[in-house]
């Protein structure tokens, strides 16, 4: 029997997801494993379709070290299919403690190079509209989101941060859905799709589905603002600030530059997409939204 048919049998088929998206993990014949993504029942918007030219030229931007994009495979059915190295993501090692979860230097030092070539690389005329995750947050902080728990969230949160935080969370999304110089953009670079390879000193970045026009620092604030809510949300046994922080220094030191004295506006805005998301497509926990809501709170202050 082959190694690759040992590994094959160890991988069991796994689905997971939300109303928003579901994912359907399966084993690979040549060791590896395929995602299936597909957009969940609630889903307000589809995945964002990726033309046979800027699939070209995303494949031309090549790997970075330590990190590689995975272009999707569009089905007729609308899901998207990828082949990485391995089963689990890197946001799976951080919720479960994962020995070599937190000494992943070089794989967000290459996480920060390559949204930064993507960044770099024209967006194309068919690239039109803003980041699906920024549309949801702004019906929500507007009071106008399509689901009841969404609507019950907001109230939740709102009422704990206050009207002028809300607001000022409100402005700062406004802003980032009009920018002044909007770059193609991944749109949704989460740690739930940065894949590990095997021996967890490479990845690849599942990338389609949420390609878009928006701010280059919206990329970079989703992955901040995750790191943020993984050390801030897990045991203290996960990890020091130091181990949590050099992992930030990594992303910067790829992409090139940090985000300055507005940080705290990019990581706000990750963490309250969550807060929406959560509610909206897995249902409403108040206790979890007002401890959630302590945290925007202390970022919005800063």
């Amino acid at each position: 029997m082959t190694g690759a048919r040992l590994d094959r049998a160890a991988v069991k088929v796994v689905t997971f997801g939300t109303g928003l998206l579901r994912t359907t993990v399966s084993p690979a014949d040549d060791g590896g494993s395929v995602w299936r993504r597909v957009c969940g029942p609630r889903c307000p918007q589809p995945f964002s379709s990726v033309s046979s030219h800027l699939r070209r030229e995303l494949a031309s931007l090549g790997e970075s070290p330590g990190t590689r994009l995975l272009i999707g495979e569009e089905l007729v059915d609308g899901s998207r299919v990828y082949r990485p190295g391995r089963d689990r993501s890197v946001a799976h090692q951080f919720l479960f403690a994962e020995p070599e979860a937190l000494a992943l230097e070089s794989v967000f030092r290459g996480y920060g190079a390559l949204l930064a070539a993507v960044h770099q690389l024209p967006c194309p005329g068919d690239v039109r509209r803003p980041a699906r995750g920024l549309v949801r947050l702004r019906h929500w902080l507007a009071g106008d989101a399509p689901l009841p728990d969404a609507a019950e969230a907001a109230e939740v949160v709102s009422a704990r941060l206050g009207q002028d935080r809300w607001t000022v969370l409100r402005e700062w999304c406004e802003q980032a859905l009009d920018p002044p110089d909007p770059v193609l953009a991944h749109g949704a670079p989460g740690l739930g799709s940065l894949v590990l390879d095997p021996g967890s000193s490479t990845a690849g970045l599942l990338t389609g589905e949420d390609v878009c026009r928006a701010p280059w620092q919206f990329d970079i604030g989703w992955v901040l603002g995750e790191l943020i809510e993984f050390r801030w949300r897990l045991p203290s046994g996960a990890g020091d600030g130091p181990a949590w922080q050099r992992l930030a220094d990594a992303l910067f030191e790829g992409y090139g530059c940090d985000l300055g004295k507005a940080w705290n506006r990019w990581a706000a805005l990750r963490i309250a997409l969550h807060q929406h998301d959560f509610a909206a497509y897995v249902g409403v926990h108040r206790r979890e939204l007002n401890l959630y809501a302590g945290l925007l709170g202390r970022l919005i202050e800063q």
